[in-house]
């Protein structure tokens, strides 16, 4: 009996935190969109235009990265993750943390790990960013066994 009402607390504070971070994110909506957009932006700032020789232009990327992956972990702790149903726009929030420095592993895996388990994470966005955090060992989906048909 003990452990149902547990249960039943706890069901009951998770759809309440749930609830809060929808309704905290409706009320905000507007500034985290804003914010979204520029760390989105800055995700691409320098991508690809570095290489390793370049190291100048990967440490700004890095700085970037740093920036935004904690950015995203606050924004993500107070409303629940950014995805594209909830916002309502076509930013892609999970690819800050697609390119989050090694460094946040622990904390992210534990963000998406909770905003999975919640709904507020798309499947296909939690796989990529755990292959991201697994090394990118393989590809992703486990599509290094899928055969490529040759012409």
């Amino acid at each position: 009996m003990k452990n149902k009402l547990v249960i039943i607390v706890l069901t009951i504070f998770a759809c309440t935190s749930s609830d809060r971070k929808d309704k905290l994110l409706k009320e905000n909506l507007s500034s985290v969109i804003k914010e979204l957009e520029i760390m989105v932006d800055n995700d691409r700032k320098y991508r690809g235009k570095f290489s390793l020789s370049n190291d100048s232009i990967y440490e700004l990327q890095l700085d970037l990265d740093t920036k935004n992956t904690l950015k995203l972990i606050e924004i993500t702790n107070q409303y629940g993750f950014p995805n594209v149903d909830r916002i309502g726009v076509p930013l892609p929030a999970w690819l800050i943390f697609h390119h989050s420095p090694y460094e946040f592993k622990d904390t992210v895996l534990h963000v998406i790990n909770k905003e999975y388990e919640s709904g507020r994470l798309p499947n296909n966005e939690y796989q990529l960013i755990k292959w991201h955090l697994s090394g990118r060992n393989g590809a992703p989906f486990g599509l290094d066994n899928v055969e490529v048909e040759q012409q």
